[in-house]
């Protein structure tokens, strides 16, 4: 491992989020992996929620919606984030080093859609200097399980949240960035004179975000079906849902997510469950529940 790789990525730790808002910037668009819309429609609706479910699943329907708060109690230290996983989510994590040391023990409640996945990596990254425990309070989609999630070493899913995969940032090949390229070319909307450098720029930008993804998936030691769902999910079962959500089963959690040392897990057992969830993804969102069934292992 090149940990001083990964401490080039990691600069914000000492030296603030300059670095990281410029190669945010740079990399807006690449592996974007904001989650799925959500609602409900009105207020209304959220009568039906069930004693328990997650304020946040409320709160993150204004998608520009952000808070990061820090808490410290008998030196036993909590911060709590709610927001996409960008720039804010960076400059939350960089409130710690005042309060806990490397290798120090933290709690971080994570309440996200999801959002930019090269800073849910580096975020990721940071995180696993520390022995945290990662405490999801409602959503933790997309990147936000890919990373954040990823990087605990205790995790705990509270009544009524869940950890949602649909993929990572694809992998830097010959063979993609040839389809990336085909892709810009039969665009309407791109100009002949823009092609050329609208190439230039994704080809930049995914090549950055499937570097940093296999740096933060080799370092935080997880499993590839945590990644590449295709290996446990048959096409057939994916239907022709527009928003695929595979909630993965508790014990494909525990045995992907080869650094954690203790795992709470809250799983739906009903279809009351289901509905409730239902409720906060309309439109044609789709869970797949997904598990380890016949093959034992996560690798």
């Amino acid at each position: 491992m090149n940990y001083g790789r990964i401490t080039k990525y990691l600069i914000f730790a000492a030296a603030g989020l300059g670095a990281f808002s410029r190669l945010e910037a740079s990399t807006s668009n690449a592996g974007n992996m904001n989650g799925p819309s959500i609602g409900p429609a009105s207020d209304e609706e959220l009568t039906i929620s069930l004693i328990g479910v997650p304020e946040a699943y409320q709160l993150l329907r204004d998608r520009g919606y952000s808070k990061c708060s820090l808490s410290e109690v008998d030196r036993s230290v909590t911060l709590s984030y709610i927001g996409s996983t960008d720039h804010q989510l960076l400059a939350c994590l960089s409130r710690l080093p005042a309060l806990v040391p490397a290798g120090g023990e933290f709690t971080l409640n994570m309440s996200s859609f999801g959002g930019d996945a090269i800073s849910a990596a580096l975020a990721g990254l940071y995180l696993s200097n520390f022995r945290a425990t990662v405490v999801v309070d409602g959503p933790c989609f997309s990147s936000c399980a890919n990373y954040v999630a990823t990087a605990a070493k205790r995790l705990v899913v509270k009544p009524y949240s869940f950890l949602g995969l649909h993929g990572a940032p694809m992998q830097f090949t010959a063979a993609n960035a040839k389809k990336l390229e085909d892709s810009i070319m039969a665009d309407p909307t791109v100009s002949d004179e823009r092609k050329s450098g609208r190439i230039r720029a994704s080809l930049d930008a995914a090549k950055k975000a499937s570097d940093v993804h296999l740096l933060a998936k080799q370092a935080l030691n997880v499993g590839s079906q945590w990644y590449e769902l295709n290996l446990i999910v048959p096409r057939a079962q994916t239907g022709a849902a527009t928003n695929m959500i595979f909630i993965p089963s508790e014990d494909m959690t525990a045995k992907c997510l080869k650094g954690l040392e203790q795992l709470s897990f809250w799983e739906w057992s009903s279809d009351t469950d289901r509905e409730a969830f239902r409720k906060f993804f309309p439109g044609e969102s789709r869970f797949v529940y997904v598990n380890l069934e016949g093959q034992g292992t996560c690798n």
